[in-house]
């Protein structure tokens, strides 16, 4: 005869085992995304054209709102650990990816703090001058036959993608996905840039990276460090925006243009 403590028991163990059965197989038929793609010789050199986009969604400078140990992935305050006025090639793990493209992120304004260098900046476009540097390193290069990028505010959708990779007449679709946004001290800025490509007539992803710049940190923090940043109308920060994309296109270029 079986007690009610007995019948508890396995319904609960029932239970358990479903719960267990079902995770298992969510476990098993997820297959993560890949966070790195080195792109193949074989490929490369059949890739003698590119459409370029390039997707700059702010329209003015963040601050990551929590200070966080650094890594290659998140910047940080780490002494020693800075790589200042270099860049940085890293394959970007899924986490990183999501840190600095989404909500999650954890990147937002500080109004309090940060407000001296926007007002400092007012008359400062800061994707054009990106987008102009871009356009001079890109026109220089002799890699790719590139004719112009298109510039956006907002990421291509999987359609829009789609459509482009199966009407262009270049070989490949290249997409530059650009971030910024000052350290918790704001003694350094970061830009982060996810780069991929994508062949011609076919939804075939052959390179993914994410390429990593970080200024050379200030020896103020806080508010003497925002002060610095907006000096002379923000010069320091317009030059670091300048050398920002200057190594992120010779990081681009040892990797894909080369």
């Amino acid at each position: 005869m079986t007690n009610a403590s007995d019948t508890h028991c396995v319904v609960y163990s029932f239970s358990r085992l479903v719960f267990t059965s079902i995770i298992l197989s969510l476990t098993a038929c997820a297959t993560p995304a890949p966070t790195f793609i080195e792109l193949k010789p074989e490929i490369a050199n059949k890739i003698h054209s590119a459409k370029v986009y390039s997707v700059l969604r702010q329209d003015t400078v963040y601050a990551r709102a929590e200070p966080v140990p650094y890594t290659p992935h998140t910047g940080g305050k780490k002494a020693g650990m800075y790589f200042g006025a270099i860049g940085v090639i890293l394959g970007a793990t899924g986490d990183a990816i999501g840190d600095m493209f989404t909500s999650g992120n954890q990147v937002r304004p500080d109004e309090t703090q940060i407000a001296p260098l926007r007002v400092a900046l007012s008359g400062y476009d800061l994707r054009e001058e990106f987008w102009s540097q871009l356009r001079l390193e890109l026109k220089n290069q002799t890699r790719l036959k590139i004719e112009d990028i298109v510039t956006r505010t907002q990421p291509l959708s999987n359609k829009e993608r789609t459509k482009i990779i199966q009407e262009m007449s270049e070989d490949a679709l290249l997409i530059i996905d650009t971030s910024y946004y000052m350290s918790p001290g704001f003694d350094v800025l970061n830009m982060d840039s996810a780069v991929s490509l994508w062949l011609k007539g076919k939804e075939e992803l052959v390179y993914l990276q994410t390429l990593y710049y970080y200024s050379k940190p200030l020896p103020e923090n806080g508010d003497e460090a925002v002060k610095k940043w907006a000096e002379n109308n923000g010069e320091r920060f317009r030059n670091a925006v300048q050398e920002g994309t200057q190594e992120t296109f010779k990081m681009l270029n040892s990797k894909l243009l080369n």
